[in-house]
């Protein structure tokens, strides 16, 4: 059985402190895209800690991003609007819904090769139809 205390806090004019919020998933996926064709090295404090949001950073090093992280902070050293490498096996997208807004981060440059961005099934049944199937990107 649980107690309840009830504490009564007088007015003040002035609070000081700070407030530490988890990562948001869709912000996590869109910050790292943005990062990866930025000139530079970007850091990324709350990262989201999902293994959607880490799908996203390993399709980022397979087009040859360097990415550094630990635990919810991300380092990534941009490769700027040309940088980015296709990548020679399919980008596993894992079960995340990353597909998307990876076709037109990563296809901004015409590469003469094609890319392809992948997910499992329960991917593919969340979203527009897009994913549970490799897609060229162009």
């Amino acid at each position: 059985m649980s107690s309840t205390t009830t504490k009564t806090i007088t007015r003040v004019n002035r609070l000081a402190g700070s407030v530490s919020m988890p990562g948001d998933k869709s912000v996590s996926h869109r910050y790292a895209m943005l990062a990866a064709i930025a000139e530079g090295r970007s850091h990324i404090h709350s990262f989201a800690e999902s293994v959607d949001c880490q799908s996203t950073l390993d399709c980022l090093k397979m087009l040859g991003v360097k990415i550094d992280r630990v635990g919810n902070e991300v380092t990534i050293e941009g490769a700027g609007l040309d940088g980015l490498c296709p990548s020679a096996a399919p980008l596993d997208a894992g079960n995340s819904d990353v597909g998307n807004p990876f076709r037109p981060t990563v296809s901004h440059r015409d590469w003469r090769r094609r890319v392809a961005v992948t997910a499992p099934d329960e991917a593919h049944h969340r979203t527009s139809g897009t994913h549970g199937r490799a897609h060229p990107i162009r």
